[in-house]
């Protein structure tokens, strides 16, 4: 697996500040259009390259995963979120899940 650098255009940064202030982990495309507020050409390009840098991760159609930059400048591109369509739901719902916690 190639080791990439997370580093961030000043719209790619846009997207991944907004998201990340508000707590959001997934955003959808229309999501994206709207922060960036211009063209969707414009976004997807965004998107695609936020998906290379490893920042964004597909989670179906049109709907996207933030790998949070606590992960780190140099974070690698996890294999848990398959770059296919059909991306097995419980292993993205089981990610982004907190882990169980036991109360007595």
């Amino acid at each position: 697996m190639d080791h990439l650098t997370r580093s961030l255009s000043t719209q790619e940064s846009k997207v991944v500040l907004a998201l990340t202030e508000r707590r959001q982990r997934e955003a959808t495309r229309a999501e994206i259009v709207e922060l960036l507020g211009g063209s969707d050409k414009a976004a997807d390009h965004v998107i695609e390259s936020l998906r290379r840098k490893g920042w964004l991760e597909r989670a179906t159609w049109g709907e996207y995963l933030l790998v949070p930059p606590e992960q780190g400048p140099d974070a690698l591109v996890t294999t848990i979120f398959s770059r296919s369509p059909a991306a097995s739901p419980i292993l993205i719902t089981s990610a982004l899940a907190p882990p169980p916690s036991i109360t007595g």
